[in-house]
């Protein structure tokens, strides 16, 4: 079931995936010691590394405005930038660099109070380049039901959604970047699941 509601998000909310790094490129954790030493040009790499990937996870959930995704993602960047000594080595990169991203999409609903709705992008005139629907869904009635389905789940929900089935991070790394234990983690995405499930079949 599991796999079968994986690629059902995979198709509706189409992301082009981090490509592979080469082998000969530094590590994650080597370019953030060489900033934490001064690199300027290390913390550059790590932007351009992961902007793409902050953006979209970012977007996936606000789905208000581009602009206010761009905004948010030059946040994150900005407070690594401030905060990179607090980076630990004790968990990958990446799950302390969505951590941080979660903490300023947290503030964003705090601060602006928005709530958003999916169907919203059905009737977007702007240029979306990672979610392109008119492009990517071979079935629209059907990818709507899903979009309307997942729009349905609290912020809570559809964050751990993306997280694991657009991200395919681990029970574990999710449980850091969302403070919360891994029991959690696994209810909670097994209950947005079931929801969206739920919601097609009632469709």
């Amino acid at each position: 079931m599991n796999s079968v509601f994986k690629r059902e998000v995979d198709n509706t909310l189409k992301v082009t995936p981090l490509a592979t790094q080469i082998s000969s490129e530094p590590s994650d954790e080597m370019l953030i010691s060489q900033f934490v030493k001064g690199s300027k040009s290390s913390y550059e790499l790590l932007v351009q590394r992961y902007k793409k990937r902050v953006f979209e996870f970012i977007y996936f959930q606000i789905k208000q405005h581009r602009h206010d995704a761009e905004d948010l993602t030059q946040d994150v960047f900005v407070e690594l930038y401030k905060k990179v000594e607090n980076f630990r080595h004790e968990s990958k990169f990446s799950t302390y660099l969505f951590s941080i991203a979660k903490n300023i999409v947290l503030n964003y609903f705090r601060s602006n109070s928005r709530f958003f709705s999916f169907s919203q992008l059905l009737n977007k005139s702007e240029d979306v380049e990672i979610i392109n629907l008119h492009d990517q869904l071979s079935n629209e009635a059907e990818q709507k039901q899903i979009l309307l389905a997942i729009n349905s789940l609290s912020a809570d929900e559809r964050q751990i959604i993306y997280l694991c089935d657009k991200e395919n991070f681990s029970y574990l790394q999710v449980s850091e970047i969302l403070n919360i234990k891994l029991g959690t983690v696994r209810s909670r995405l097994s209950t947005a699941r079931q929801k969206v499930i739920s919601a097609l079949r009632d469709n």
